[in-house]
């Protein structure tokens, strides 16, 4: 009887902490449906698994208490008829006493036999509760492997919530994370996008700057062949006057040598007025050297143009630095791309540390659970061993834990179809974060693709403005080359044609000297016309004039020049700012 009574209490109590747990996961799970969870499937499935467990070994605990019930009405019977038995040994006892006192063998005959039938029956009955006890053994083993199982699922169950506790720490940091990369993604093209503006700016500026160059270039050496081609047509023009004057100083001499005739010796001549050779000589000899001074200052000029154009070509070139830029930004791309695989695997990390520790707790909590189990029990225990107050409580004890079974089965039932809801939005919510992640992943793509596109079409234009650049220089190069072959061509011709002139004028000077000295009078009636000749002080102003003209035309060449120079300067300080501000750009 005690351990029936004991195994209704430990019912009763098993039963009010399933209906606290109950009531404790419905608190949770309100709360939880208003935070965002991270479900899983298997976590579904063991939820149902238990659920279907915790009917079965309901409906088995169930029909448990039914056959005690029985058991018990039993062993009420078998203890009334003990009781009987008890009465009827003291009325044989009695009657013993009495048929003694009689003293009647036939009564006492009698007694005997019915003793030995009672003795029988007392066998009987002890047989019979012999495995009655048998039997309350074998429930109190079923009883206490059902508590073992009840609290095997309760800690299940708590551990099941422990987990969806961390799923849902894990899906808020995931959050966080998610929304720290997009911000990060975010501000990376930010500045992706400023870069390529910076770097598009400065490419049209250089290629303006660049154009800019050609035009001046071009302009100045279209000035240069006009010069050139004025210079020519001048020079032309004196050499014709020149002959014009060589072709009549020999039809003057022509003229003299016909009507030549000697003169009278009292008759004096007076001499021409004409300057001296060497005079003559060292005048052209001051135009050679000023002639070659002038080459000299144009080479000079020419070759500091070509280190200009050679130090702008490796401007352009440096410009090729802004390809480690790209490199830089391909470089950082590649550490954001590291920097994600490695949240993912801190967050892999995190997850284990705290799954971990919430074992760890949910352990001291089921180590706690059981102490105050064990005290529980033990109070359950001492006050089995109040049989009055026992009688009186069975019934009700029957009737309320009826009735806590059938609130544990309404109160699964409201679990299981909250959790069944709270998973579906769960993994409505993982699906989201899935998609989100995918999205991410493909915006990440294409702007690593918009990056590479943008990057190669930088690196055609820059190979393009260089080629344009080299193809400039070996414009430009030829040019002065041409320009230097016809100058020194020009000024062979020129000392030729002059050193020709030259030597005609003595020997014109010659003859007409002999002329002069061989002159005789002619005849009254004939006059003689003197021969149309000019001045030679005329001729060597003409000169004079024509070394002005090409001194000016060198000053303005010089002007020219030092005007191109200082736009070269202008061009490389122009560079010098654009690779300082790069630098900075780079820095930041």
């Amino acid at each position: 009887m005690e351990n029936v009574l004991t195994e209704s209490y430990n019912l009763l109590h098993l039963s009010e902490h399933l209906r606290l747990t109950g009531l404790q996961m419905v608190g949770e799970a309100e709360t939880g449906d208003q935070v965002s969870k991270a479900p899983h499937q298997s976590l579904q499935k063991e939820k149902l698994k238990l659920s279907t467990e915790l009917q079965e070994k309901l409906c088995t605990s169930e029909n448990m208490v039914q056959s005690l019930q029985l058991e018990l009405s039993s062993y009420q019977l078998s203890i009334q008829s003990m009781r009987d038995h008890h009465q009827f040994e003291d009325a044989v006892q009695s009657l013993e006493m009495k048929a003694m006192d009689l003293g009647s063998k036939d009564l006492f005959h009698t007694l005997q036999q019915q003793l030995s039938t009672t003795g029988r029956q007392n066998r009987v009955l002890r047989q019979v509760l012999m495995a009655c006890e048998a039997r309350v053994q074998e429930a109190e083993k079923e009883k206490q492997q059902e508590t073992e199982s009840k609290e095997a699922c309760e800690r299940k169950l708590r551990n099941l919530e422990s987990a969806l506790d961390d799923l849902q720490g894990e899906l808020k940091v995931s959050q966080e994370r998610e929304e720290n990369l997009m911000r990060s993604i975010e501000k990376a093209r930010a500045n992706h996008k400023a870069e390529v503006e910076q770097l598009q700016h400065s490419l049209e500026k250089t290629k303006k700057e660049a154009r800019e160059m050609e035009m001046k270039f071009r302009t100045d050496i279209m000035d240069l062949k006009r010069k050139l081609v004025d210079e020519h047509a001048f020079m032309v023009r004196k050499l014709k006057k020149s002959l014009k004057k060589e072709m009549e100083f020999e039809g003057t001499i022509k003229k003299l040598k016909l009507t030549e005739t000697p003169l009278a010796s009292g008759i004096r001549v007076k001499e021409t007025e004409r300057k001296n050779p060497c005079e003559v000589m060292s005048d052209k000899m001051c135009v050679e050297k000023t002639m070659k001074k002038l080459h000299e200052r144009l080479n000079n000029r020419l070759q500091r143009t070509t280190t200009d154009l050679q130090g702008k070509t490796q401007s352009f070139l440096e410009l090729s630095s802004t390809q480690l830029s790209n490199q830089s930004l391909r470089d950082n791309l590649h550490q954001s791309q590291d920097a994600v695989q490695s949240l993912k695997t801190k967050v892999k990390d995190l997850r284990s540390k705290d799954q971990s520790h919430t074992l760890q707790q949910q352990l001291s909590a089921t180590e706690e659970q059981n102490h105050v189990l064990q005290e529980v029990l033990m109070a359950y225990e001492a006050q089995v061993h109040e049989p009055e107050k026992e009688k009186q409580q069975e019934a009700e004890s029957k009737e309320e834990c009826e009735k806590k079974i059938r609130n544990l089965k309404l109160l699964l039932k409201g679990l299981n179809n909250q959790l069944e809801p709270a998973l579906d939005d769960l993994q409505g919510e993982l699906k989201v974060s899935q998609e989100r992640e995918e999205n991410l992943m493909s915006s990440t793509e294409k702007a690593r693709a918009n990056h590479k596109a943008e990057v190669e079409q930088l690196q055609h234009s820059l190979e393009k403005n260089k080629k344009e650049a080299r193809e400039m220089e070996m414009k430009f190069r030829t040019d002065i080359m041409d320009l230097k072959r016809y100058l020194v061509d020009e000024h062979a011709f020129m000392a030729r044609e002059l050193k020709k002139s030259l030597k005609k004028e003595m020997e014109f000077e010659e003859t007409i000297k002999e002329l002069t000295l061989t002159e005789t009078p002619l005849a009254s009636g004939i006059r003689v016309k003197e021969t149309e000749r000019k001045n030679p002080c005329e001729e060597q102003h003409l000169f004079l004039d024509c070394l002005k003209k090409t001194h000016e035309e060198g000053l303005d060449m010089e002007a020219e020049l030092s005007q191109c120079s200082q736009a070269s300067a202008e061009m490389n300080t122009g560079i010098k700012h654009l690779r300082r501000a790069v630098k900075w750009e780079l820095r930041e």
